[in-house]
C-alpha cells in the first residue's frame, strides 16, 4: 500500500478524535531524537553493520534527521528491516519513513503483501485548560511510528499548533492499531495523524 494512502486511511479514522473539553493532567511530551547529525552519512551506514544493537540504533536515528536523502541511504536502511533488535528495526522505520529520495517522493516499500496498520483505541486529545480558555482552536499534525505490537512508539510533530501540541503527543501515546503486515508479520511503519481541537 502507498504511503498517501496509509496516510488518508489513518486521517480519516482520527478526525472523530477532536478535543472538545478541558485537560485531565497529563504527562510531558515526548522529546524528539536531538539534532542533525555531525558524523557523516557513509560512516553512519556503516555503523548499521555494528554488532552493537545500541550503536545500530543510533545511527538509524542519527540517519531519520536528514531529508531528501539519495536512493542508497533508503535502500541501505530497508535492509536492516529484519533486525533481530527490536530498538533498531523501530529507528530503521522511523528513518525509513522519513526519507525523501532523489525525486522528492516518499519512499515506498516495493513489497506487494502489505496490510496497513488500522486503528483499534483512538482516544480523543484533553484541551490544555489555557488554549481553552484562550479558544484556540486548529489541527496539530503528528508523524507517529506505529510499532509491532500497534503501540504508538514514537511520535513527532510535523505541523504545530503550539499550545495544543503537548496534549496531541499526550493523546497519541494512548493510541492503539493493529500493526502493519507484510507476508502476515508485523512490521513497525510510519504515518501522518491529525489530531483536531475544536470548541463548539
Amino acid at each position: 500500500m502507498r504511503i498517501a494512502e496509509l496516510e488518508t486511511a489513518i486521517a480519516l479514522a482520527l478526525l472523530a478524535a477532536c478535543a472538545t473539553a478541558p485537560p485531565r493532567v497529563t504527562g510531558p511530551s515526548w522529546v524528539p531524537p536531538g539534532p542533525p547529525p555531525t558524523t557523516a552519512v557513509p560512516q553512519l551506514l556503516e555503523c548499521l553493520s555494528s554488532p552493537d544493537s545500541g550503536s545500530r540504533a543510533a545511527c538509524a536515528w542519527q540517519l531519520a534527521q536528514l531529508k531528501d536523502s539519495p536512493q542508497e541511504v533508503v535502500a541501505a536502511l530497508e535492509r536492516h528491516r529484519a533486525d533481530a533488535d527490536r530498538s533498531v528495526r523501530y529507528a530503521v522505520a522511523w528513518a525509513v519513513g522519513q526519507q525523501r529520495p532523489a525525486g522528492g517522493k516518499k519512499a515506498v516499500s516495493g513489497v506487494q503483501q502489505e496490510t496497513p496498520p488500522r486503528p483499534k483505541r483512538i482516544t480523543s486529545p484533553q484541551y490544555p485548560d489555557a488554549a481553552y480558555r484562550a479558544k484556540v482552536e486548529g489541527t496539530v499534525v503528528l508523524a507517529i511510528l506505529i510499532g509491532e505490537d500497534g503501540e504508538v512508539a514514537y511520535a513527532e510533530i510535523v505541523q504545530s499548533v503550539p499550545a495544543l501540541d503537548d496534549a496531541a503527543l499526550a493523546c497519541a501515546r494512548g493510541w492503539q492499531f493493529e500493526p502493519m503486515r507484510v507476508t502476515g508479520m508485523p512490521r513497525a511503519t510510519v504515518a501522518h495523524a491529525p489530531v483536531a481541537f475544536r470548541i463548539y
